[in-house]
């Protein structure tokens, strides 16, 4: 879970340690976009022709109408379907009948005018019925098959009721209990009448929120064709994002399909969407879609680690090789047909001779010249070694390895199997709500990686990163603040230019995604950086998943509120928090504050100058620290003289 909550003061709040996440988010319903009037959605009646065309909304079973005064319903929103429309209704209009059984009581069917008012059938004259019948009008007269009654309405089935004499109304549960052959009805149905104007509104977003997200899943059902001149069953999905839309076009046989974001949208179209609409593909047809059944997929909060080996790579990097012996000879031959050693050594596999360390990459993918036959060897004992033997050439999808230390990458027995690589690529994930931490053992120079954690822009998190940004890098992603001092009450956070790995820092964002793609160097684990210390506050980094940190902590923990800018209180079991973000530990035993103050010392845009009096002070930035230079004497922002 990515949020942190607890109860106080009786009250459910809830403050981030780190950056807030929500679930998937499943469109809520679906509504008219402005200016598109020709979708409707809702609860639908639909009939295509002037006869057989009923719905049975009440069967009473044994027992009569005689109990109710009336029945009540509204039909709305009318729609003509029909490919010809030169005879059209004088009035567009319903039928409502009644039976006893298999048998109409009355000789005569009401009609009433679709006008989107309510309408109401006395019940005085069919109390020995027990079957309510609504069904579809249509133009009388006509042979001409194109002219015959193709229609549709709005029939909210909560508008469809008995009123008794008594007591309360029965009201339809939306269930059709008979259908004639000629009419449709679909609960949640989208239904439109010209091909253009006709999208619905499925979510609506802020710009850059639908870079929290990877994917779009959406199921479509019950297709039907209205005006039969539409060939294809399909329906649009449309991300609005001001000029030059995006559509993409999903297929409506029921089963649910995925719209990979990244596939069909940049990263800057993905940031400048506001709006995800559905709408038709044709110029008549309706099809049955359940809000359930659309909704975003969170990307999963995963650090990427990608390592590239080429033919220009130094043999020893970028890969830190170990020996308990004497190192062998490595050799990079990558780009070259060779019958032996790709990458390593060609000796026995030992741990004596040499291997570098794979724990924690468990995916490679090979880029191949020419093809032929692959083995990752493992040192005796430390992993399963892998073979197989490609029959083309190009880039191969991702293959799982179950590796510690491995000692070469070799071509297969055999010249025949002697495959040419143009470069190998290992993968390393790890997701932040693992329970096992993050564990590596040595640096890894120039590493590019992507770690799409989510920030809401200008909005204040926790982060502990497991590599050190320039300063360049640092000031893309935002404002990062070290903990450097507390009070008893107020904790004070100074700015950092350079962030470094391990350690914990308040971290206001520049970007949503700030993190996603970088190259730099991963470090090594640096247990003794994940802790701060000032006075009685510790400010601890986390590196795993942590299911109770209350529980785990022998003293109280605070986590950081996003919502009023403090460190509050856990008081309650359970409360957890996700890798790479940091937390505030107070010794227990004693009676705390519900809430620590956060004193953030803002870090300046450029060395500024500040008038007092008639004299100029000017404030730089050195070492990360502000001061404030004062007729030649240097003073720290609290005003005390610091000596240079």
């Amino acid at each position: 879970m990515r949020n942190l909550r607890f109860l106080l003061a009786f009250a459910l709040m809830t403050l981030t340690l780190g950056s807030a996440f929500a679930d998937n988010l499943v469109c809520a319903g679906i509504t008219t976009r402005s200016s598109n009037n020709n979708v409707k959605y809702g609860d639908v009646f639909y009939w295509d022709a002037d006869n057989n065309n009923t719905m049975r909304v009440f069967d009473l079973g044994e027992g009569t109408l005689a109990s109710y005064s009336s029945l009540k319903f509204t039909p709305t929103n009318f729609m003509d379907f029909r490919t010809n429309t030169a005879d059209s209704w004088s009035e567009a209009k319903m039928r409502v009948l009644f039976y006893n059984g298999d048998t109409q009581v009355g000789t005569t069917q009401s009609f009433y005018t679709i006008d989107n008012g309510e309408k109401t059938q006395a019940l005085s004259t069919f109390s020995t019925a027990n079957r309510v019948v609504i069904a579809g009008a249509g133009p009388d007269g006509s042979s001409d098959a194109t002219k015959k009654a193709k229609g549709a309405v709005i029939m909210d089935h909560n508008s469809v009721k008995l009123v008794p004499s008594t007591g309360d109304a029965t009201v339809w549960n939306g269930t059709v209990l008979a259908n004639n052959s000629n009419c449709k009805y679909v609960k949640n149905a989208l239904i439109w009448n010209a091909s253009s104007a006709n999208t619905m509104r499925l979510f609506s977003l802020t710009a850059g929120e639908l870079l929290k997200y990877e994917s779009l899943k959406i199921k479509i059902t019950n297709w039907t064709d209205i005006k039969g001149t539409s060939p294809a069953n399909k329906v649009r999905v449309i991300f609005v994002k001001g000029s030059g839309n995006k559509e993409v076009y999903v297929n409506t046989t029921g089963s649910e399909q995925t719209i990979t974001l990244s596939s069909v949208l940049t990263d800057a179209e993905i940031a400048a969407v506001t709006e995800i609409a559905i709408g038709g593909a044709c110029a008549a047809g309706m099809v049955g879609i359940e809000p359930s059944d659309v909704y975003l997929v969170e990307t999963p909060e995963t650090l990427k680690v990608q390592k590239v080996i080429t033919s220009s790579s130094n043999a020893t990097t970028p890969f830190e090789w170990h020996a308990t012996g004497t190192l062998k000879t490595i050799n990079n031959n990558l780009a070259t047909q060779n019958s032996g050693v790709i990458f390593g050594y060609n000796e026995d596999n030992s741990l004596a001779n040499g291997y570098f360390d794979l724990a924690g990459y468990n995916k490679v993918v090979f880029d191949l010249a020419t093809e032929g036959t692959i083995r990752i060897l493992a040192a005796d004992g430390e992993g399963t070694t892998y073979s197989n033997t490609f029959a083309s050439s190009g880039l191969k999808d991702p293959i799982n390895i179950d590796i510690q230390k491995c000692v070469s990458i070799k071509a297969g027995q055999g010249a025949s199997n002697s495959p040419k690589i143009n470069s190998i690529t290992f993968y390393r994930e790890f997701d932040a709500t693992s329970t096992t931490a993050w564990n590596l053992a040595s640096d890894m120079e120039e590493t590019t990686f992507s770690f799409p954690r989510y920030f809401n822009v200008g909005q204040t998190s926790t982060v502990c990163l497991p590599f050190a940004l320039t300063a360049a890098q640092a000031a893309a992603a935002g404002e990062f603040y070290e903990f450097v001092s507390f009070d008893g009450s107020n904790l004070g956070f100074n700015p950092v230019t350079e962030p470094q790995a391990y350690t914990p820092y308040l971290f206001v964002p520049a970007t949503n995604l700030p993190f996603k793609n970088i190259t730099t160097s991963l470090k090594a684990v640096n247990s003794s950086a994940l802790s701060v210390t000032y006075g009685t506050a510790t400010f601890k980094g986390v590196l795993q998943h942590i299911n109770d940190v209350k529980g785990a902590e022998s003293g109280t923990v605070y986590g950081y509120s996003a919502t009023n800018g403090e460190f509050v209180q856990v008081t309650g079991d359970g409360v957890s928090i996700d890798a790479f973000r940091a937390y505030i530990v107070l010794p227990g035993g004693v009676s705390l504050a519900p809430r620590l103050r956060v004193s953030i010392s803002k870090m300046p845009t450029a060395v500024e100058n500040v008038q007092s009096g008639n004299v100029q002070s000017t404030k730089v930035l050195h070492d990360g620290q502000i001061y404030i230079i004062h007729n030649g004497t240097m003073y720290n922002i609290q005003g005390q003289i610091v000596n240079r």
